[in-house]
């Protein structure tokens, strides 16, 4: 506005001058922009395609469309619609699976990664409360894995695989369901709206005990256990003692778009329209149609870090809508912290090898003599297991953008 008032006062010449002169300098700020950006997302591009650090060497990292050998996408009726709990796991969360198939009581996917036959896994989940009836399992033998490079999203693939229902909830194996969850997809009206929408995906609220037994975690196995609530009562009163909360206090974002004062208002089966999405990093547990053209969970992210979070800005990409479910939730069963995690907190190369360091020296005040600086590992963003995420996290949104139509149904939020 500053500028109109001063160009309206000028004569016509003048006038003239001065609109040339401030268009020709925010065209050469434009440009300025155009060039620095692209010169940083070139030069950025070049470091992190050619770190020799980085995993494939910074070669092309293949991504899947669609969930191929899924059945077909085609119309379904309200009273088809049946829903599967799918979750994976390695051998130590075995124990687990006994309290997911009571609490559901549906039909359970299960994958399992461990050497184990799939007959003496389902043996020890029934000795621990399944009904044999109710599983469907697929294991995964731990020879090509290493360590820091659990198969999360390729685990996470083979339990849908498993799904012979219309849908699929699909949850990590340390969130356990209320006993109420399964009825609350049992609604009529929610039936009807699955059936009627495939891409329509379900939110369930996440929950976490607080200051549990985070150490000693076989240790009080039974004391946790018995404080898991099991309905919204259990719930509420562990949350007005400070012993609960929202899923995940460290990281908002994760679940930050998930309405929960709205959901403690809502009735069993009642749904309500997330109307925008905060963050990038959200990435809530879904209900959704388990057919062709649902997106994959990308197997080229394995061990800890956004394998999940990609998974959910592809389904926002290619049009799905978010309503979350009222009537039942999940609540985190606290766990020690997986190898995955500790790696990735750590920020050091894993792939063996110790940590390399070149001395550096600074110089000390008036009259002092050099000094050795403390040594510092010479860290590339390939070095560490958090930056070959980054790595591939990025070659995912490249690809993301470049290959999948923005159908978008719900957007980002202005704030």
């Amino acid at each position: 506005h500053g500028y109109t008032c001063h160009v309206q006062e000028m004569g016509g010449s003048v006038r003239r001058l001065t609109v040339r002169a401030l268009a020709a300098s925010l065209a050469a700020f434009a440009l300025l922009d155009f060039v620095c950006l692209l010169y940083l997302h070139e030069r950025g591009g070049r470091y992190l395609d050619h770190d020799p650090t980085m995993r494939g060497g910074g070669g092309h990292v293949p991504f899947e469309f669609r969930s191929e050998g899924a059945p077909r996408c085609g119309t379904i009726n309200a009273t088809d619609v049946n829903v599967t709990l799918a979750t994976q796991l390695s051998s130590n969360r075995l124990w687990m699976m006994g309290h997911h198939c009571v609490r559901w009581g549906g039909p359970l996917s299960v994958a399992i990664f461990t050497d184990e036959s799939v007959q003496e896994v389902t043996d020890i989940m029934v000795e621990g409360g399944c009904r044999r009836e109710q599983l469907y399992v697929r294991t995964l033998p731990l020879a090509g894995h290493r360590p820091e490079d659990y198969p999360v999203n390729r685990l996470r693939n083979m339990a849908l695989e498993g799904v012979q229902t219309t849908h699929v909830l699909y949850v990590d194996v340390d969130f356990w369901a209320s006993a109420d969850l399964r009825a609350a997809f049992g609604h009529p009206s929610v039936r009807a709206h699955l059936a009627s929408d495939p891409r329509l995906a379900l939110v369930v609220p996440a929950f976490q005990l607080i200051g549990w037994c985070w150490d000693s975690e076989d240790g009080c196995r039974a004391e946790q256990t018995a404080e898991m609530p099991s309905d919204l009562s259990e719930l509420l009163g562990l949350m007005t003692n400070g012993d609960a909360s929202m899923f995940d206090h460290s990281n908002y974002h994760g679940h930050g778009s998930t309405s929960f004062g709205a959901w403690l208002l809502q009735r069993s089966g009642e749904l309500f329209d997330i109307p925008c999405i905060k963050s990038d990093r959200y990435e809530p547990y879904l209900a959704f149609r388990y057919c062709d053209d649902l997106p994959p969970f990308q197997e080229a992210f394995t061990g800890y870090g956004k394998n999940k979070m990609a998974f959910i800005m592809h389904l926002r990409r290619v049009g799905y809508d978010f309503s979350q479910l009222g009537g039942g939730f999940l609540v985190h069963y606290p766990h020690e912290m997986s190898e995955a995690k500790i790696r990735w907190d750590k920020g050091r190369h894993w792939k063996g090898g110790e940590k390399k360091a070149q001395p550096k020296f600074e110089r000390g005040g008036k009259g002092s003599t050099m000094k050795k600086k403390k040594e510092e590992p010479q860290i590339t963003l390939g070095s560490t297991q958090r930056g070959m995420v980054d790595w591939l996290f990025l070659q995912f949104q490249r690809w993301l953008q470049s290959e999948v139509p923005d159908m978008s149904r719900v957007m980002m939020c202005d704030d």
